[in-house]
């Protein structure tokens, strides 16, 4: 997914990531309402799993290319292998990044489709046996969802109509599109954010432009109510894995994972790390309060 209209990119870090900017409300003070985004909140959450991750693939690094580290002074071969890892992120993101924009050219009628590698080549197979299972009838495509009580927000991959095709019966999904290896606990905490929210953000002048402040013009976009669902689901899109002989070691995945029982625990959960986020700003919001203070007493 290409990143969304209202999104602002703040930096790596502590409580830094990706924030919202709101098309018209403002603070007190005058200053646009800027809040954090899902993912960003979520990254306070343990990720062990992560850690263990980016060990073994800083690791395999080093072992492909043990003689151009053996070549190299300690100091160099350390900076040359430290931050190995992010490649792979940047790269698994990347697929997933395709993936959400060839769908959502296809749900749209866009023609910006992206060039596809082989493992997303692979991916769209999968989708196209979903698509064999269910009829996808797409009523809303990467829509910002806005939390005014909580102040957060993010962007919801679709509400899709599902039709099953054996047994003709349907339902209206609000999904949350994942190409990574495995669903996690985050991935269930941020659909149930999204579907918390109080509002969701619809731009109705598309040809808007904004003014020299980044701020859009009076009536750019408007607040709806969250649209009715019946579930919620993660769509799970897999390529196969394969040896070194082209065997299938792993079948491809499209699974609908469903959220819907638990939902209102998942955003619990999920406020937890909400709270924990709004104190550490408030925390940050004093010192730089004590650091200004002490400067200007010159």
């Amino acid at each position: 997914m290409s990143r969304p209209e209202l999104a602002q990119y703040v930096g790596e870090g502590e409580g830094k990531g990706r924030a919202y900017k709101h098309p018209f409300r403002k603070l007190d003070t005058g200053k646009p309402l800027v809040v954090p985004s899902v993912t960003t909140i979520l990254k306070l959450e343990a990720k062990d799993a992560l850690v263990q991750w980016s060990a073994d693939k800083t690791l395999e690094w080093c072992v492909v290319n043990w003689n151009l580290l053996g070549s190299r002074s300690p100091e160099d071969a350390y900076k040359s292998a430290r931050f190995r890892w992010r490649e792979v992120r940047d790269e698994r993101a990347f697929v997933g990044t395709g993936i959400h924009d060839t769908i959502e050219s296809i749900h749209t009628g866009g023609w910006d489709f992206p060039t596809l590698d082989r493992e997303q080549s692979l991916i769209m197979l999968e989708w196209d046996k979903l698509n064999e299972e269910y009829e996808i009838e797409p009523l809303m495509s990467e829509f910002t969802c806005w939390s005014l009580a909580h102040e957060y927000a993010g962007t919801a991959d679709g509400l899709w109509k599902f039709t099953n095709r054996l047994t003709g019966e349907t339902f209206i999904g609000f999904i949350d599109l994942k190409t990574s290896k495995n669903v996690w606990d985050a991935h269930r905490m941020q659909i149930a954010a999204l579907v918390h929210c109080d509002v969701v953000m619809r731009k109705v002048v598309p040809d808007a432009v904004r003014n020299s402040k980044g701020e859009y013009p009076e009536g750019t976009w408007v607040e709806e109510p969250m649209p009715p669902w019946d579930n919620l689901k993660l769509v799970h899109l897999r390529a196969p894995e394969f040896d070194d002989l082209g065997r299938v070691t792993q079948e491809g995945k499209h699974d609908l994972i469903d959220v819907t029982e638990d939902h209102d625990l998942w955003f619990e959960e999920f406020l937890g790390y909400r709270s924990v986020a709004a104190t550490q700003q408030k925390r940050k919001d004093r010192e730089k309060e004590r650091e200004s203070s002490k400067y200007g007493s010159f």
